[in-house]
């Protein structure tokens, strides 16, 4: 089972038994006053306080210490590790009542609290184990625990009625032995099936939002993460970079050698660009056919201007060998530093990134321009951009 899985049950084990972790005590100290064992068996009752705090507390102790730990680390041995300590604590105060339960029973000093220790331990028998029936070892041994000892300490110290209440145990442990086998199951198979769905779910998010040819982010993603960026910009006033980035001559490259080697010209121009990228923060997509987008939050122009000249760098060192001829492949890069204005929109870094691209196709190509409002004119039509591009 997947650690993910295991952790999963873990955290329903311990929400579920969360509330009746301190139940167990007042319970007891009303069976107490109620009987009048407190006063008759000082020691008796004082004893079993103690045990009932120390465990209660412990059981608390553990549930917090495992919640940090297996964050941090949610290995399967160590989940196991905790599952097993969890169980044991579980275990152990179910084989203290089953201990009252036997000692009421064989003891005709404390028979005055028999019959509430019984109903006690039949009301945790089967609630406890159907609760935690997900739990294998719970379902298996914790009836076991609390039903047990009674039913020995009835047949050795047999009375009136005694053969009857073992009998209603064997029933009561047999009955949610089989109850808790059906919730297991259940549990598990919704639980499998959850995580199904999610890692789906997961997977037809990474499709939507990742370009299949080059496997980098996709133009929807870019501007999702560029509006996110930019609202971080108007609260923060920290500068947003963008480029957009073409590859020269694409258009020819198809002609001559054809559209494979086109996407194979289309790829090694995303590794490239994509190994030259800061690890964090930076972000690559495809943003149309040879055209590519790229987000650095925080960067000036000065510094945005040198990662620009780096992956233009890095795209004309790009080997693509067709028959042992290498063909040639450079870029033209626009970029644009700014911060956001609140009544502005992301769109606009791309625009002004778009018109410094223009500006060095114009110029020659294989270059980096910045965006440069007094060189840029704003009557740029998308056919002459276009027909440019090529």
């Amino acid at each position: 089972m997947p650690a993910s899985l295991r952790w999963q049950a873990l955290v329903d084990a311990m929400q579920r038994t969360r509330g009746g972790t301190f139940v167990h005590l007042p319970l007891f100290f009303l069976i107490g006053w109620l009987t009048g064992i407190a006063e008759s068996h000082r020691a008796f009752f004082i004893g079993n306080v103690v045990v009932l705090t120390v465990t209660a507390l412990t059981r608390l102790v553990f549930t917090q210490y495992a919640h940090g730990a297996a964050r941090s680390d949610a290995s399967l041995d160590r989940i196991r590790r905790f599952t097993w300590v969890f169980t044991g604590l579980y275990l152990l105060s179910g084989a203290h009542w089953g201990a009252l339960a036997a000692a009421v029973s064989y003891w005709p000093s404390l028979e005055n609290a028999r019959i509430p220790i019984w109903l006690v331990c039949t009301g945790m028998a089967a609630a406890g184990t159907i609760i935690l029936g997900l739990l294998q070892a719970v379902r298996i041994a914790y009836p076991a625990a609390v039903l047990l000892p009674s039913m020995c300490a009835s047949l050795l110290n047999p009375s009136e009625g005694s053969l009857f209440a073992v009998a209603a145990a064997a029933m009561l442990w047999i009955y949610v032995f089989d109850a808790s086998r059906g919730i297991r199951r259940d549990y598990w198979t919704a639980a499998v099936a959850t995580r199904e769905l999610e890692q789906r779910a997961a997977e037809l998010e990474r499709l939507s939002t990742t370009d299949a040819l080059t496997q980098i982010c996709n133009r929807r993603y870019f501007d999702e993460r560029l509006a996110d960026e930019w609202s971080h910009s108007i609260e923060t006033g920290q500068r947003i970079a963008v480029m957009v980035i073409d590859i020269d001559h694409f258009k020819s490259i198809n002609d001559e050698y054809g559209h494979e080697v086109g996407d194979r010209c289309i790829v090694a121009a995303a590794k490239a660009l994509r190994m030259g990228l800061r690890p964090q923060g930076d972000l690559l997509a495809r943003y149309g056919g040879e055209e590519f987008a790229v987000l650095l939050p925080g960067l000036p122009e000065d510094a945005a201007i040198a990662a620009g000249e780096s992956l233009r760098l890095r795209v004309a060192d790009a080997l693509i060998e067709i028959s042992g001829r290498r063909v040639a492949m450079t870029c033209s890069v626009g970029v644009c530093s700014m911060t956001a204005g609140r009544n502005g929109r992301p769109d606009i870094a791309m625009r002004r990134a778009d018109q410094a691209l223009y500006i060095a196709k114009r110029a020659g190509r294989n270059r980096v321009v910045a965006f440069d409002e007094s060189a840029v004119g704003e009557g740029i039509t998308e056919s002459i951009r276009k027909a440019l591009y090529r």
